[in-house]
């Protein structure tokens, strides 16, 4: 084991022994963790490393990126993974580490942000080719989502 990794653990193992961890100390040695293993590993290694981990993770992303775009809710999600809404939304959590109706969310704003930025179709297409009723529909949904009109975030891209 890397020195740098031997001592990590060593001083882990103290903190878990002897004192009464926070969220805020864990988080903190979660990202040092982070920054050893990329300082002392190449990707390569890291991904040696990961992949069995990650394989079964990666299947779950990959189906959830292929049919996200042709199913609208959640719900649809589930059923087509043919899981329980229960075991569904803990993988999916665990995969993402956000509820599957906020990454759609999340996902539906990235989408829409990238479409009125990169594209010069019309607001009216882009609303229609994400999914939107109405241009107003889209407008609403870049208001609350991203604090303004598809109109304005064209002309700030635009700048």
């Amino acid at each position: 084991m890397n020195p740098l990794l031997w001592e990590y653990t060593r001083h882990l193992n103290v903190l878990f022994n002897e004192c009464k961890l926070t969220n805020s100390l864990l988080r903190i040695k979660m990202l040092e963790l982070f920054h050893l293993l990329t300082y002392s590993y190449s990707k390569r290694e890291l991904a040696g490393l990961f992949y069995p981990v990650l394989k079964r993770e990666d299947s779950f992303a990959r189906f959830i990126e292929e049919n996200y775009p042709r199913l609208k809710t959640a719900k649809e999600l589930v059923q087509e993974a043919h899981m329980s809404l229960k075991s569904f939304e803990n993988k999916f959590n665990y995969v993402f580490g956000i509820s599957p109706g906020r990454w759609m969310i999340r996902r539906k704003t990235e989408i829409v942000y990238q479409e009125i930025t990169s594209s010069s179709l019309p607001l009216s297409v882009i609303a229609d080719k994400c999914g939107f009723a109405t241009l107003s529909h889209m407008t609403d949904f870049c208001k609350k989502h991203l604090g303004t009109t598809p109109t304005q975030i064209r002309k700030r891209s635009e700048l």
